[in-house]
């Protein structure tokens, strides 16, 4: 993500940006952009810029977004380029309104925005949804998004609203690359739940820290599989939101006649 948003820097008029949910997750980016942008002849300015400016005057700017209303500080500029940095850990509604941003007077720029994620978090639900189709690229290959192909009739899952922007997936594994250390995969197995399978294989099944962590894809079991009992007319739910603080619990117990 960090060499596509570089891509057009002999371009004086791009201005790129990218985000994560917060600032101290910042300087690992940043470590990373001074062995990338350094010998392109980038110019590093820390805070509060956190910007790379290049001799053509293009600049990529570093920012952080940890809620909803943060969006509201970055509505003035264009960019021509958006980045989300682990986009799992932000809201629809959080990348959706920066989206609006997405222009450029040059149309010698290519507009694009790039989302790089592990499953899981409180984003992994309306990404699977978009991107995945609602299935594991893993587990459910069939019904699942395609790699890397194009899709231009999506919409958000929050309201249905059609993307006037073509999305793709494009999935990224540990064996496409020997970037890591031998025993890195063999440290992914002590991560607890179903991080492990996700972290390893990019299963999108748990969905672990967006849902109930001990859900899995083995406690699935197809309706037509299932008998007709009286009970199923009755549902119990559980609203599993939470406050902070407190945690906000509630239950709705409800029957409809047969």
């Amino acid at each position: 993500m960090l060499m596509d948003a570089v891509q057009e820097y002999q371009n004086p008029n791009l201005r790129a940006i990218v985000f994560r949910s917060s600032f101290v997750e910042m300087t690992d980016i940043i470590d990373k952009t001074r062995r990338l942008y350094g010998p392109l002849g980038g110019v590093f300015v820390g805070s509060p810029k956190w910007t790379w400016t290049f001799s053509s005057g293009a600049t990529i700017r570093f920012a952080y977004m940890k809620t909803d209303d943060d969006v509201w500080k970055y509505l003035g500029p264009r960019y021509s380029f958006i980045g989300f940095d682990e986009s799992t850990l932000h809201t629809e509604k959080q990348v959706r309104n920066i989206l609006g941003r997405l222009s450029a007077t040059d149309p010698a720029l290519r507009l694009r925005m790039r989302l790089t994620s592990n499953p899981g978090n409180v984003g992994a639900a309306w990404h699977q949804s978009l991107f995945l189709h609602g299935h594991c690229p893993v587990h459910n290959q069939r019904d699942a998004a395609q790699s890397g192909q194009l899709y231009r009739d999506r919409c958000w899952p929050s309201d249905g609203e059609a993307i006037p922007f073509s999305l793709a997936f494009i999935p990224g594994k540990l064996s496409d690359h020997n970037l890591l250390d031998a025993n890195y995969a063999k440290r992914l197995h002590m991560m607890s739940g179903g991080a492990a399978a996700a972290m390893e294989q990019g299963c999108w099944c748990t969905l672990e820290g967006a849902y109930f962590p001990f859900v899995h894809a083995g406690m699935v079991r197809p309706l037509a599989d299932t008998g007709v009992e009286w009970w199923h007319n009755h549902f119990l739910s559980i609203d599993y939101a939470t406050a902070n603080p407190p945690p906000r619990w509630g239950f709705t117990c409800a029957a409809r006649p047969r």
